[in-house]
């Protein structure tokens, strides 16, 4: 999935990801949206002014709703990868508007000619790089889609005459450089287009005497003055007078000023204005608390080493993550090298990187209680994605500490993790973030730099000049001499300094380059095909030549990122896949290596390599242990793309059921459901093959996980339909042990009771007798009759389940979930709504606990339930749009079930609002493609709009087919309260059964999302249609007080007006 970079409003709109695609922003409205936002650079924009600029001053009735869906819609673009219960952090709802809080090229186009004038003074050449890299991101007219609307034109204008100022300052710049006649073309096209300005004829006249054309320099400026005289009846300011004068005069302050250079300290040049941005980062975070740097560029820049410097200038503490290059990395590797270890988590849970982000906000805050520190993630293009995900989450939780976090990414690398965008875009959003990018040293500061390392300053312009600037390149350039021959590139260069090594000194480069991570010095070693001893003369010249670096005492890792490409590049094939098999075999001896990860992934990556794809049983064993890991670990992305790898090679039926089972459990815990169900069945077909009814029973228990966890493990599997593998393992049941067997019958249950097929409670009765002594079976099976058993008159013998439940399910994360969601539920239909808050504060802090994303949904979905029952609609819509996104996107299935939780969501806001009407046809559709249950939207829309030939007929419809499970409370509610609109008496009188045996519950329709208030506020409607006034005002009036002790307002206005219609 991918994250945004950048929204670009520089030509047509246009969204950039983080992997460098362009994504379009899809129909013009949308693009409009967008632009509009953008032109106000992070300010809120109402909804009504948002309207009123989109439709011209013309907005339709329906612009309030349309608008919205056009935002959520922009929302999934900009923000695929959000979790589901995650608040938008793209376009963020604020007050009743939105504000785009994404960078936009145009704020970035500003901000880089601001910094372009700073530089021009002390590094030009920079200077005049960067303002022409910024101009190249014009493409086209500023806000093309809505520079037509007059409230954006002073916007419009604001940027483009930004653009014709960068132009002028790029002339400036390149005069600064000594560029004097290459400028003068560009110049003239300048004046040509703006033939009014006086800076552009200033700068033409200056690079015109400067390149010897003093005759033609006078010549422009005469030019100037006749077009101001003949067209504006004015002369030149004194600016121009003044420099008329000196060019008739040859005033040598007309030539450049030479660039005064600096001795570096510690083999450190220029980057004065880079260094002091940096520093006044670090200055803030001392001052203020919590501060972040971004330091970019390309390759060999000197980013690392301009970090170095300010951690040597400033005498702090420095924790350092280096993200290494090889995608065999365990995830939160560099967080194990900052912290020192990673926290344990629940294995049993999926999704622990919600919780491993507070757990580093909380150890970063301890490290800031002491003096200030400053924490590095180094080459964050290179980190694993759940490193990332975790600082993310950090970052929005981390405050006033004095912490100084600094970044740095290569400038737009080719395959840097999605969730990078996101990461830079949170850092972005803070007070006083510092973001530099690096650009290629000036010849004087190549001067200096040379002078430092013991090179001959009169080289510098052309190692200057061969190396970009790159002060990797030049001083890998400058070591091998003046005299000796030139090689052609920079791998040429790094291959003669690695065979300038002693004996082993290549075998060792080759090592560490073809690991791309740090590695122990023993383990490097091995790899190498050498004892520690034996390379040590080797390690010592390429430490000293800078081509091995040792990031701690006994580590190494290759010095820069160039030396690993070139060296990895002249590995032939054979030698490749004999030294990915050292590293395997090193890597496994040594384990974790004190460190406290674990390096399974990494010795996969190189079991896999040596493979080359080829059948191969210890790549496919290694595969699963870091699948396996992965999975525990919450890295469920990760642990699907090694099992994906392992099949691959897998050679054996066992190895290859365990990677179906990862995948498919992986794939189901992120609401892939189809392809969970496809790999479970893989799994399945092997254990059928070779008649493993125990490993079959437990792929059917992962493919139906009975309930037990949250959003999908409730609803998602109900929609793929009766589970075969469920069913045929149940026909094996007596093979299988008794606690086994009862699981199966529970999952079945459950199964049914989600789809509204007969037989749970007699199924879930069974699992009971069977689990026995059991905890865990035992706990399954309550659960699955507890939701057998859901209808509102059973809540009492419910709840005494619950809390059977909540004894048993201390030994499992989801269980205790499960059971405190139903606790709350319970509670809820009770009345009981101290203790229901309390049981809601307990599901929380596990889903906060475990950072589970399926309990983080089923939290989101009955939060927005509980704003419904308040008759905050506004509020249940967000918590719905901060719901969806990741479901929408992650199956067809999955997007169906979220498709109906929305719409479930909209329904019950519309019908508190009056308007269900509107939503009929949805409603329908549902009904149609989903769910029939919709049905009921239908009758009830009809019935309160008073349109009773057509409500009627469905109604009977209803009638004539009642459900006998779970659902017919809500068919008997939803009825009724249509029958009540309709004031028809008899058919309300078949209903009144239903409605008596409800007593004085609150109906909270399984599992919770859904609460249609008191159940004696229908009792009391369908009595006052059948002239039974005396009992239908005391079931009314009852509901009324239950409604006001719920704070439910909808619900209490209902009760009112039924009261209010009582004959007196």
């Amino acid at each position: 999935m991918l994250s945004v970079q950048l929204v670009r409003v520089l030509g047509p709109v246009t969204v950039l990801a983080a992997d460098g695609r362009e994504l379009d922003p899809g129909a013009r409205r949308h693009a409009e949206v967008l632009a509009l936002l953008a032109a106000h650079h992070g300010r809120q924009v109402s909804a009504e002014t948002l309207a009123d600029l989109l439709w011209r001053g013309r907005p339709p009735p329906s612009a309030a709703t349309t608008l919205q869906g056009y935002v959520s819609r922009l929302r999934r673009l900009l923000e695929p990868g959000r979790a589901a219960n995650a608040v938008p952090t793209s376009i963020v709802t604020v007050g009743d508007g939105y504000r785009l809080d994404l960078p936009t090229d145009a704020d970035r186009f500003e901000a880089e000619v601001r910094r372009a004038r700073e530089l021009t003074d002390t590094a030009p050449a920079a200077a005049a790089d960067l303002v022409a890299a910024a101009l190249a991101t014009w493409r086209g007219p500023a806000y093309a889609e809505v520079r037509d609307i007059d409230a954006v034109l002073p916007e419009v204008h604001r940027i483009e005459e930004l653009r014709v100022v960068a132009r002028e300052e790029h002339a400036r710049a390149l005069l600064a450089a000594g560029a004097d006649a290459e400028v003068v073309p560009d110049l003239r096209r300048l004046v040509a287009e703006y033939p009014m300005r006086e800076r552009g004829p200033a700068l033409l006249a200056t690079a015109l005497y400067r390149s010897g054309r003093q005759a033609d320099a006078l010549a422009a400026l005469r030019d100037l003055r006749d077009r101001l005289v003949a067209e504006l009846g004015v002369d030149p300011g004194p600016e121009l007078a003044a420099l008329e004068r000196k060019l008739l005069n040859q005033d040598p302050t007309l030539l450049p000023a030479p660039v005064a250079t600096t001795r570096p300290r510690g083999g450190f040049a220029g980057r004065r204005a880079e260094l002091a941005a940096q520093r006044r980062a670090w200055e803030q975070a001392r001052a203020d608390g919590m501060s972040t740097a971004v330091v970019r560029g390309e390759a060999g820049i000197g980013k690392t080493r301009l970090v170095e410097e300010l951690v040597a200038g400033s005498g702090a503490e420095a924790r350092w993550g280096r993200c290494p290059a090889a995608p065999g990395a365990p995830a939160y590797w560099p967080w194990a090298q900052v912290l020192g270890e990673l926290p344990r988590i629940d294995a049993a849970m999926e999704a622990g990187r919600f919780a491993f982000g507070l757990d580093l906000a909380n150890r970063l805050r301890d490290l800031a209680a002491g003096p200030p520190v400053m924490v590095v993630l180094d080459d964050a293009h290179l980190a694993d994605p759940d490193s990332l995900t975790v600082l993310e989450i950090a970052l929005d939780t981390l405050g006033d500490v004095p912490l100084l976090l600094v970044l740095t990414a290569r400038d737009d690398p080719p395959r840097a993790p999605a969730e990078l965008g996101r990461v830079l875009a949170a850092m972005a959003r803070r007070r006083g973030h510092v973001d530099v990018r690096l650009a290629g040293l000036t010849v004087p500061e190549a001067t200096s730099l040379l002078a430092w390392i013991g090179g001959r300053p009169d080289d510098a312009e052309a190692l200057t000049a061969r190396s970009g600037g790159n002060p990797y390149f030049l001083t890998s350039l400058a070591a091998l001499g003046p005299d000796a021959e030139a090689p052609r590139d920079v791998r040429d260069t790094v291959r003669a300094r690695v065979d300038a090594l002693p004996d082993g000194g290549a075998e060792l480069m080759a090592a560490l380059s073809l690991a791309g991570r740090d590695l122990p010095v023993t383990v490097a070693a091995a790899a190498a095909g050498r004892t520690t001893d034996a390379i040590e003369q080797a390690l010592a010249a390429a430490l000293r030549a800078g081509l091995v670096a040792e990031p701690a005492p006994g580590w190494l890792r290759v010095g820069h990122d160039i030396a690993r490409e070139a060296v990895a590049a002249d590995l032939d094939p054979v030698g490749r896949i004999a030294l990915h098999t050292r590293l395997a075999d090193a890597l496994a001896r040594a384990g974790a290596a004190g460190t406290g990860v674990k390096l399974s992934g990494a010795v996969a990556e190189h079991r896999l390599a040596a493979a080359a794809g080829a059948p191969d049983h210890r790549a496919a064993g290694a595969a699963l242990d870091a699948a396996r890991d992965a999975l525990a670990g919450a890295a469920l992305d990760e642990a699907a793309t090694w099992a994906e790898r392992g099949l691959a090679v897998a050679t054996g039926d066992e190895v290859r059921a365990d990677l179906h089972r990862v995948a498919g459990v992986a794939a189901r815990r992120v609401g892939r459901l189809e392809r969970a169900e496809d790999e479970l069945r893989r799994e399945a077909d092997i254990a059928r093959r070779r008649g493993d009814w125990t490993r079959l029973a437990e792929v059917a228990l992962e493919s139906v996980p009975g309930g037990i966890g949250g959003y999908w493990a409730l609803f998602g599997m109900p929609l793929l339909g009766p589970d075969a593998l469920l069913a045929e393992a149940l026909t094996h049941a007596d093979a299988m042990p008794a606690p086994l067997r009862a699981r199966l019958l529970a999952a079945e249950a459950t199964q049914r009771t989600g789809a509204d097929r007969p037989g749970g409670a007699d199924l879930a009765a069974r699992a009971l007798a069977e689990a026995g002594d059991d905890r865990d079976a035992r706990a399954r099976a309550v659960v699955a009759s507890i939701l057998a058993a859901w209808t509102p008159d059973t809540a009492p013998r419910r709840l005494a389940r619950v809390e059977e439940l909540l004894g048993l399910c201390t030994h499992d994360a989801g269980l205790e979930a499960t059971a405190t969601h139903l606790h709350r539920c319970v509670l809820l239909e009770l009345g009981r709504l101290s203790e229901s808050a309390r049981a809601d504060r307990r599901f929380t802090a596990i889903a906060g606990r475990t950072g589970d994303p399926d309990l983080a949904l089923l939290d989101a979905w009955w939060r927005a339930g509980l704003h419904l029952v308040r008759g905050e609609s506004d509020a249940a819509r967000a918590m719905a749009a901060s719901a969806a996104g990741t479901a929408a996107l992650a199956s067809p299935a999955a997007a169906t079930l979220d498709r109906i939780s929305r719409a479930t969501v909209e329904g019950i806001a519309a019908w508190h609002d009056g308007r269900l009407i509107d939503l009929v046809g949805d409603a329908a559709d549902l009904a149609a493609d989903a769910d029939p249950a919709f049905l009921l939207v239908v009758a009830l829309g009809h019935a309160e709009a008073g349109h009773r030939d057509v409500a009627l007929p469905v109604i009977d419809r209803l009638l004539a087919a009642p459900p006998a499970g779970q659902r017919r409370t809500s068919w008997a509610v939803m009825l009724a309260a249509a029958l009540i609109a309709l004031g028809d008496a008899d058919r309300l009188a078949g209903l009144l059964p239903d409605l008596r045996s409800y007593g004085e519950q609150t109906v909270v329709l399984w599992p919770g999302m859904v609460v249609l208030g008191p159940a004696r506020l229908y009792l009391g409607g369908a009595l006052a249609a059948l002239g039974e006034v005396a009992a239908a005002r005391q079931a009314l009036t009852a509901a009324l007080d239950q409604a006001r002790a719920l704070r439910a307002r909808p619900f209490v206005e209902r009760a009112e007006a039924l009261l209010a219609g009582l004959p007196t």
